[in-house]
């Protein structure tokens, strides 16, 4: 069988634009951080040989190296001969689109700002008040629309980080945040390798800011989303220790996240210590002063129900299926109608519960859940669905529901 017509045009590109640059395939081995031969091996497929196809982020990273704006990403788009790859890779389009426009609009509402005398302070404050607003509409965006705005805003926060005079910490503490808003939605979109380089800025943004309370933050968040990812637990106990440490005897929103994280983590890794750090996250919400309206939905806040939602997660891990179903219960009554995604995790720790109480109804209640949940895809959610298959006795796993379960997951 010949190679798909696709996939040759990517190759056919793919060597020219690096003969366009002078470059050998070493050169740009070095600039993309891929391996020579693997390279080869993509170019090859312009001269008609069979090539498995690169993934999104591969063909993006080349794209990036070769400053090729977009055209490499063109040629893939052919590639795909699948109507959901197709789907997916035209998102990736519009974000792009969507970037490229909303920063022209702001650079020209930028212009129009320094003709009236926007100082330093006032950018400071703007971008402050950006992070914000990104924190309080997170869980009520889809990441297509939230990765146009953040990668527009990326591009002027590096103008400004590069402006003559301006101060670099005070707009480091906004950089690590953006970063972290970022490497949340890439994992939320099913792009963890994104993930996981967007979480090394944060993190680097937030160490050179010297603002211990970001660099909590960040960190906290990063472990909590690893987990969800499915990174390794030896670097995640890692990161929670280091972050434990900087966050000493700290009662704040970015302690009690952190905490909270590293109760989840040491839960999975059945950890002596997960149950002391869980009691550790609610002496930190016991002594924070009372939440604002903001916290609810705010991704930097922290409210009572994400201290039983933290139970719910940790027990069930546990499988104290008693404590666990008091707290799901609890934060169930507090969630109401809201949050939906972070809602339909509890409902699937209870699942799981009924799982690990030996009731196969919990089958059916996961697909319940999914079904009611409105958001098209969530990687975390998909994450903790995973792990009502695999509390499933052997005897059980060949049950209509759990196929069906699985076979749904796979396209979640």
């Amino acid at each position: 069988m010949g190679v798909d017509v696709g996939i040759r045009e990517f190759g056919t590109e793919l060597d020219a634009l690096r003969r366009g640059r002078g470059w050998t395939w070493s050169t740009l081995a070095a600039k993309s951080g891929y391996s020579q031969s693997y390279l080869c091996e993509l170019s090859r497929a312009g001269m008609g040989k069979r090539v498995k196809q690169p993934a999104s982020i591969v063909v993006q990273d080349l794209d990036d190296a070769l400053d090729a704006k977009g055209l490499l990403m063109r040629a893939w788009l052919d590639t795909k001969v699948d109507s959901m790859e197709r789907r997916e890779l035209l998102e990736d389009a519009g974000i792009i689109t969507m970037a490229s426009v909303l920063s022209a609009s702001e650079k020209a509402r930028e212009r129009l700002a320094a003709m009236l005398g926007s100082s330093l302070d006032d950018r400071v404050a703007w971008w402050d008040e950006a992070i914000a607003g990104y924190a309080r509409t997170y869980y009520l965006t889809t990441p297509e629309a939230l990765l146009g705005q953040l990668l527009a805003d990326h591009g002027r926060l590096f103008e400004d980080l590069n402006s003559p005079g301006q101060r670099l910490k005070a707009l480091l503490r906004p950089a690590a945040y953006l970063a972290a808003i970022t490497a949340i939605t890439w994992a939320t979109a099913g792009q963890p390798q994104q993930a996981i380089r967007w979480w090394q800025t944060a993190r680097t943004a937030a160490d050179a800011s010297d603002d211990l309370h970001v660099r909590v933050k960040t960190r906290g968040l990063e472990l909590l989303n690893g987990l969800y990812q499915k990174r390794p637990l030896e670097k995640l106990l890692a990161l929670g220790a280091d972050a434990a440490q900087l966050a000493g005897s700290r009662t704040d929103a970015a302690s009690a996240a952190l905490w909270a994280a590293i109760a989840q983590t040491q839960a999975v890794a059945r950890h002596p210590e997960a149950i002391a750090s869980l009691r550790r996250v609610a002496e930190i919400t016991e002594k924070m002063p009372a939440a604002s309206p903001d916290d609810r939905t705010s991704v930097f806040g922290w409210t009572p129900v994400r201290l039983l939602h933290t139970a719910s997660y940790v027990y069930t891990e546990l499988g104290d299926t008693v404590h666990a179903c008091d707290a799901q219960q609890a934060a169930l009554d507090l969630y109401g109608g809201t949050l939906a995604a972070d809602r339909a995790k509890v409902e699937l720790h209870r699942a799981r519960c009924m799982i690990i109480n030996g009731d196969m109804g919990g089958l059916s209640e996961a697909h319940s859940v999914l079904d009611r949940l409105p958001v098209a895809r969530n990687d975390s959610v998909r994450t903790i669905a995973y792990k009502i298959l695999a509390s499933l006795p052997r005897r059980e796993v060949t049950r209509p529901e759990a196929a069906a379960l699985r076979e749904r997951l796979g396209d979640f």
